[in-house]
């Protein structure tokens, strides 16, 4: 503490001695010639190349420092000076300039795009999804009215970079989760404000006939009675990853509510589309990162002379060879995930030191990268 008064006394002498001498100024006013009495308080506004550059002296003896300053002032700032026993200073003028030149001024311009208004959609339960909690019915209503999640995307600008159909269909969404405000949307206007977080899923007995459903808020609230009655789905809290340290939610193990004690083994590969979907950032194991990136059509291994990897790792679907395609995808699926996970998920946020985006990135993870990882 003391040391630090010691580097900065200067300054506040030079403070001290600037005031005791525009003091004198306010003193000898006498109410005429106000702009050249003004004009004695003005400092210099700039300096030439020599009084800045010339070679110095960089401290300065204190009695030549206070000479500036009124006599009534000069022998209370020496008593100061005898407090932290200084005979000289470090000059402020020195210091003030290596301030200038370590903290530049920045000058920023924000420009914040507002949500535009809209009308919220009204909630609604649809018949075919409290037939398939009460009794396992899946009827041809329920395929259609709870179409795969990537289709819910059609309306946001993401959509143009990929064919949504090449997605699973076995990870679904309800109407009442996709529809947020009323309203048409189109060409220059997207739905990416409108898109609900991915909070509750439900997962049927016999997954693999219906895979993963996402659900609304509203839908899990006034199901919670048929749920915790039903033998056949179960109501699952979920939450991406978008911290390391926050645990994997993905093993569906925080929240789960159903009549059935027994708990479905649900396929990994249909939990990592559910991961993309929303928008998760980091992996739990290496085995994960493997898998999504055969999901994708993305290399994680290294490749031989005789295939030509895009940018981003995809593996064009004709190759032939120690790496194969093993994705539904034609195109690579990765613009289309980036456009999705940063600006509709993280809200513009960066993602590029996260797991999935170095993956974006196209670069290969090691397994020392999911070290300590849970």
């Amino acid at each position: 503490m003391c040391l630090e008064l010691r580097k900065t006394i200067a300054l506040s002498f030079d403070q001290g001695v600037r005031f005791s001498r525009q003091q004198a100024f306010w003193s000898d006013y006498q109410g005429d010639d106000g702009s050249g009495w003004a004009e004695q308080f003005l400092e210099d506004e700039s300096q030439t190349l020599d009084q800045r550059y010339r070679p110095r002296n960089g401290r300065v003896n204190v009695d030549a420092f206070l000479d500036k300053a009124d006599s009534s002032k000069m022998e209370v700032l020496r008593a100061r000076c005898d407090d932290f026993g200084l005979t000289e200073l470090h000059t402020a003028s020195l210091q003030e300039e290596q301030e200038r030149e370590l903290s530049p001024e920045t000058e920023q311009e924000r420009q914040i795009e507002q949500t535009p208004a809209a009308e919220p959609e009204t909630h609604s339960v649809s018949e075919s999804l409290r037939k398939w909690i009460q009794n396992g019915q899946i009827s041809s209503d329920f395929n259609t009215e709870h179409k795969s999640a990537s289709q819910t995307l059609e309306s946001t600008s993401a959509a143009g970079y990929v064919d949504l159909y090449s997605f699973p269909v076995n990870l679904r969404a309800t109407l009442d989760f996709t529809r947020t405000v009323k309203g048409a949307f189109g060409n220059n206007n997207y739905s990416e404000s409108f898109q609900r977080p991915v909070q509750w899923i439900l997962v049927g007995k016999g997954i693999c006939l219906i895979g993963l459903v996402i659900i609304s808020p509203f839908e899990a609230q006034q199901l919670l009675p048929l749920i915790e009655r039903s033998q056949y789905v179960a109501l699952h809290l979920y939450a991406p990853r978008v911290n390391l340290a926050f645990q994997s939610l993905d093993q569906f193990r925080l929240y789960r509510v159903s009549g059935n004690p027994t708990a479905d083994a649900i396929p990994r590969n249909i939990v990592l589309f559910l991961n993309l979907f929303s928008g998760q950032l980091y992996l739990s194991t290496f085995k994960d990162y493997t898998t999504v990136c055969d999901l994708l059509g993305l290399a994680w291994d290294a490749s031989d002379d005789a295939v030509v990897l895009g940018p981003d790792g995809f593996i064009p679907p004709s190759t032939e060879g120690s790496l194969v395609n093993k994705s539904n995808f034609q195109t690579s699926p990765v613009q289309f995930l980036r456009v999705l996970i940063e600006k509709v998920r993280q809200e513009c946020g960066s993602i590029e030191k996260t797991d999935i985006g170095r993956i974006f990135e196209g670069v290969r993870l090691l397994e020392c990268d999911f070290n300590d990882r849970t």
